[in-house]
């Protein structure tokens, strides 16, 4: 807990500390035994104006529907509150005995030249017209999924970036155990593990290794992280030009960002074979994009709507039968649930992200489930003509048979003890909670024992 007390700086708890500084102010005051002048009487309104407004937002909290919910909650209650830390006794772990089983069977697949992966900072189905049937913010991504190979129902297993991230690139869960993760969901990548990663796995069949960011890559340890997996060629904010124009964590726009991808995509000293992942900021809150006379704008459609337009583009040049293009989000966005959302996607509403891909000019409407642990296993399975899937890990392709996976699992943002998950396809979601050898559903009438028993095992593994 006490690690983590900086962030009442971040959070709504903010107003307990000013309520303290300007109650010791006030009583300072009081005690004077001058009388009070004109302009220590202005100061005192502004006190007891600032005071009340400090108390009553923390009798009456601001309450949101979103993995920032946390940050509007009692910040000690929270932390002292907690089961998520606690470990598993001896006894348990020795009498432990699942472990996922894989199957594999042999499938003729071409292997494809190259491999894009797009992670569109917090695109959300309420963004998406084709995805959600709300906002028509990203019209040229929807157009682009419906010719192609639209999931609609794909999941993002955490609630940031660097847990879309550890999910897509080593197909684990980013479920930490004896790791401490900040209120705000903060935890160097270094801390994660890193056995099987997809750099690694596409290297063995001859792909260069690219990861392009926008972004700061010190941030959380990104770049060390992302050298450990495997990647050969790193990019970030830093290897862009000086006088670029700097947006949020430093980044440049996504028009520089898709440039460089788009002159990567052509280079051939390295090896034809390539894997490219790249990562924008523009998407990210607050939302910063340039508009068409390059002053800078903060709106979240402006921002959507800009990268929309960019991606598709860069698309458009680098989608052949022969390359392999995913786009996808890195976690839905931390902005409240929509109605629409709550009501389509149930507890699942906050991990249910839009995704397509473009692959041998095939057309197909996914509605199976998918997650992002899910994406490894299926490249390298392509790429390798293999079809494996487990209880933990689904297989998109070959696409004409994609199989899911058996539970859906999403680490909850809004309340870090819990997580979301849905085991068969036609089942209702439920909630676990995080609680040592005592890990268990908190709806008692649905059946969650595969569903724990992967958690205990993602977890277990990690000690």
């Amino acid at each position: 807990m006490f690690n983590d007390a900086f962030l009442l700086f971040d959070t709504s708890d903010i107003y307990f500390v000013l309520t303290l500084l300007f109650t010791v102010l006030l009583f300072s005051v009081f005690i004077q035994r001058k009388p009070i002048d004109k302009k220590s009487h202005k100061l005192l309104s502004y006190c007891f104006i600032t005071l009340a407004v400090s108390v009553s937002l923390n009798f009456f909290p601001i309450k949101q529907s979103t993995a920032r919910e946390i940050f509007f909650q009692d910040y000690f209650s929270v932390n002292i509150n907690t089961t998520k830390d606690k470990e598993y006794s001896d006894k348990f772990i020795s009498s432990f005995t699942y472990s996922p089983i894989e199957q594999c069977s042999t499938i003729q697949e071409k292997k494809p030249d190259s491999i894009y992966i797009f992670l569109v900072e917090s695109w959300s189905n309420y963004h998406s017209a084709f995805f959600g049937n709300e906002n028509n913010w990203t019209p040229n991504l929807d157009f682009t999924a419906k010719k192609n190979i639209s999931m609609t129902n794909f999941h993002a297993n955490g609630f940031t970036t660097e847990a879309g991230l550890y999910s897509i690139l080593t197909g684990n869960f980013p479920v930490l155990y004896k790791k401490k993760m900040k209120l705000d969901g903060a935890v160097g990548l270094t801390n994660f593990s890193n056995t099987k990663t997809l750099p690694k796995e596409l290297s063995k069949y001859g792909y260069h290794s690219y990861f392009v960011t926008s972004g700061n890559l010190n941030f959380l340890d990104k770049g060390k992280w992302l050298r450990e997996i495997g990647f050969s060629t790193i990019i970030g904010s830093d290897d862009f030009p000086k006088g670029s124009q700097r947006y949020l964590f430093n980044s440049v726009s996504d028009e520089e960002l898709f440039n460089k991808v788009s002159t990567l995509s052509t280079d051939s000293t390295k090896s034809d074979s390539k894997l490219i992942v790249v990562e924008n900021v523009s998407t990210h809150a607050p939302f910063y994009s340039p508009d068409k006379n390059g002053n800078i704008v903060q709106s979240e459609e402006s921002a959507f709507l800009y990268t929309d337009k960019l991606l598709a583009n860069l698309i458009s040049t680098i989608a052949t039968p022969n390359n392999l293009v995913i786009v996808l989000s890195d976690h839905r966005a931390m902005t409240p649930v929509t109605s629409t959302e709550k009501q389509s996607s149930g507890l699942l509403a906050v991990s249910k992200v839009p995704a397509f891909m473009i692959w041998d000019d095939i057309n197909i409407q996914i509605d199976e489930e998918f997650q992002q642990t899910d994406l490894m296993n299926s490249i390298v399975g392509l790429v390798s003509d293999q079809q494996c899937f487990s209880d933990v890990l689904g297989s998109v392709f070959p696409v004409e048979n994609a199989i899911s996976p058996k539970c859906i699992l999403h680490s909850r943002g809004d309340n870090r003890n819990i997580i979301t998950a849905k085991c068969n396809q036609n089942f209702e979601a439920f909630n676990i909670l995080l609680d040592g050898d005592n890990t268990r559903s908190i709806n008692k009438k649905v059946d969650s024992k595969l569903a724990l028993d992967i958690i205990n095992h993602s977890r277990i593994i990690q000690n």
